[in-house]
């Protein structure tokens, strides 16, 4: 398991990246209320126009002995959404994936959306914030900048909402000073890091 939540959102980027598109849409909320009991979930998605997952692929997201071998022919392992899905299931939490290729989502929904894409893929969790297991959140600026860094993604969109509210892209920010600056949207991100990790306590 991961240490912060935004390690997570990294591996799914990065499994983005490999996969042959050039564009990508991440959406990250700290502040989601999804069920009757209103207990708070950080939510985020990742959306790619890569060569998405087919339905056999998707149904053995979960299992970590199974890879596609598309990327990596050698490798054996495929740990990034094994790891995810293991984080949100200990974390009391909820999750999904959706393909142009395969029209069927598991785990459970956080808002309805339409099923498939025309291309790429679209993978989402939240986690519930008031269970200990979950996780602190991290560094998010760290994340974004990471997500920009990616040599592979022509244009990477961040739309930020809860606790932040603001949109920044790849292709409209200079790497000087890219660090300062999204620091900068953030403001007290270190408040946010000690929140989350004073939820757990």
């Amino acid at each position: 398991m991961h240490f912060f939540l935004s390690d997570l959102i990294i591996d799914i980027v990065q499994n983005s990246a490999e996969a042959g598109g050039n564009q990508l849409e991440i959406v990250i909320d700290d502040d989601v209320h999804i069920d009757e009991e209103g207990r708070r979930f950080f939510y985020f998605s990742v959306k790619d126009n890569g060569i998405g997952m087919n339905e056999d692929e998707i149904k053995e997201a979960g299992n970590p002995f199974f890879t596609n071998g598309k990327k990596h022919p050698h490798r054996r392992v495929s740990l990034g959404l094994p790891f995810l899905i293991q984080t949100v299931n200990a974390s009391g939490g909820k999750w999904g994936i959706k393909s142009p290729f395969a029209s069927i989502a598991l785990g459970e929904t956080v808002n309805e959306f339409e099923k498939g894409l025309e291309r790429g893929l679209e993978i989402w969790a939240a986690f519930n914030m008031d269970e200990p297991d979950t996780p602190p959140i991290g560094d998010i600026p760290g994340t974004i900048r990471t997500a920009f860094l990616f040599e592979e993604l022509d244009e990477v969109i961040v739309r930020r909402k809860g606790s932040r509210n603001y949109e920044v892209r790849k292709s409209e920010l200079s790497y000087i000073n890219m660090d300062k600056y999204l620091r900068s949207l953030e403001k007290d991100d270190g408040r946010i890091l000690k929140r989350s990790m004073e939820w757990q306590k």
